[in-house]
């Protein structure tokens, strides 16, 4: 009990979602393949029903706030979808291009890109919360790792799930029935044979650092470096593009908003999200002149630099 207890207490709501009532879910199945540790992409299969006398034309979802919708469409093709951002959630209201006749059923699939898997100290932790606004008889989860992931003794899959292996994925799945605002968490633990191997990476940083030496690299700059990786180093709680930014406003003070967004090559939307969740943190502070924002290290950050 107490490590389920400890799950929950640093849950965060993935992903969520709530159909207008008009809807009925037959079914409901999620498809996750995490991308080099980095990000997961998603496919969200909802089989739908009309149980209202009158055709319907449009529907709702709820997404959580860093969660990036790709795409939704039907049997029919692409739906034209409109995303109103609120404090704790996104709220996708979308057309059907042909609408849904009484008694009809349909498939909805929705494309999402969520950041919900960490690289810890030898091993990745993959972690879903799913907490529906209306019980789901049939849920199915989908976990596809590619066949180099190692399970062995000290992995942990939970509730547990059928698996099975093919030539290029291991694939988890967890079949189980969902209550109404009930959070139901899906958790992987797995180490990775090949890919990314982080240990090989911080040896090749510090031998770079050496070399600089010899090149005649001043000690004032190897200094600052230590010092901005000994900050990053406490900010492992981070995504990649969280730490992407952080690491960029260190290295640049009072680096303007949009230089930034210039620099990494991201939306300003997602930027804006990414900044809120620094500065709620305590790491980064937002400065306004007029309509420019300034963006330094914050408060909690500066007393290890």
């Amino acid at each position: 009990m107490g490590a389920k207890q400890a799950i929950f207490l640093f849950i965060t709501i993935l992903l969520s979602f709530q159909l207008v009532s008009a809807l009925d879910i037959q079914s409901y199945k999620i498809t996750s393949t995490p991308i080099n540790g980095d990000y997961v992409d998603n496919i969200i299969e909802l089989t739908i029903a009309n149980d209202k006398s009158i055709k319907l034309t449009t529907g709702t979802l709820n997404f959580a706030v860093d969660a990036e919708i790709l795409s939704i469409r039907d049997s029919y093709g692409n739906l034209q979808y409109v995303i109103t951002e609120q404090a704790d959630k996104q709220e996708v209201d979308f057309s059907f291009t042909t609408p849904i006749d009484s008694s009809e059923t349909r498939v909805l699939t929705i494309n999402t890109r969520t950041y919900n898997i960490v690289h810890k100290e030898g091993y990745f932790e993959y972690l879903l919360v799913i907490v529906p606004a209306k019980d789901i008889n049939y849920f199915t989860h989908i976990l596809k790792l590619s066949n180099d992931v190692n399970l062995n003794a000290e992995s942990i899959i939970i509730p547990d799930a059928v698996i099975e292996e093919t030539e290029e994925y291991i694939l988890i799945e967890w079949n189980t029935d969902l209550k109404a605002d009930n959070p139901t968490v899906f958790l992987t633990r797995f180490d990775q044979k090949q890919g990314i191997n982080w240990w090989k990476w911080t040896a090749i940083v510090l031998i770079s650092v050496i070399l600089g030496i010899v090149l005649g690299i001043t000690s004032n700059k190897l200094y600052i470096k230590y010092k901005q990786k000994k900050a990053l180093k406490a900010t492992n709680i981070l995504n990649v593009r969280e730490k992407a930014v952080l690491d960029h406003i260190i290295k640049n003070p009072s680096i303007k908003q949009y230089e930034l967004v210039r620099a990494l090559g991201y939306t300003k939307s997602n930027m804006s999200k990414i900044l809120k969740r620094l500065e709620f943190r305590g790491l980064v502070k937002v400065k306004k002149y007029g309509k420019v924002r300034v963006l330094e290290v914050g408060d909690k950050l500066k007393r290890q630099l």
